[in-house]
């Protein structure tokens, strides 16, 4: 079983990024307070999965694995959400970018407890915009093959899916994906 949420932030908002989210006490709040849960589910076969964000306190694939590997017996993981964590600068397909894909996940895959797949495209406001797979710009070929390579165990959940035929698409772009891999 597990318990999936956001790594935090002390951004006004969920996306808006903040300075005080990369300081040392931010991290260590973190800290505390997985530890706070980990006492609250001891005796319970309860993984805590978190979802970084760049905007978070876990913001990049390097603060992850620093939090994990905080946690050696494995209890507290993390998602693997790469719209989520890549540079907007490298969001787009361009050169580089599936090398870019292989090094994260790899970077991450020994913390990952679960996989979220969804794509993205950058907002009018250079934010980005998220949506099912294939409907957006991420290289879902280097993803997918990053994963089979790095992560063959670990769950796989569909994400910003809001209908049946949107799940269905998704789904049907992903096995296609994964048969060209």
């Amino acid at each position: 079983d597990r318990i999936v949420c956001w790594s935090g932030t002390l951004g006004r908002t969920l996306g808006a990024p903040t300075l005080l989210n990369s300081e040392a006490q931010t991290f260590n709040s973190l800290f505390i307070a997985l530890s706070g849960m980990i006492e609250m589910v001891r005796g319970l076969p309860i993984q805590i999965l978190l979802e970084p964000y760049t905007a978070h306190v876990l913001g990049d694939a390097a603060a992850c694995v620093r939090l994990a590997r905080k946690f050696p017996s494995g209890e507290v993981r993390v998602v693997l959400d790469a719209p989520n964590l890549l540079p907007v600068r490298l969001r787009l397909t361009g050169p580089g970018l599936a090398e870019t894909i292989f090094q994260l996940v790899a970077h991450l895959a020994p913390v990952v407890g679960l996989v979220h797949l969804k794509d993205f495209a950058p907002g009018e406001d250079g934010r980005p915009r998220f949506f099912r797979s294939g409907a957006g710009v991420l290289d879902y070929g280097a993803y997918l093959r990053a994963i089979a390579r790095s992560l063959p165990e670990v769950p796989v959940v569909i994400e910003q899916v809001t209908s049946i035929a949107e799940m269905r698409a998704a789904r049907v772009f992903v096995q296609a994906t994964l048969k060209e891999c």
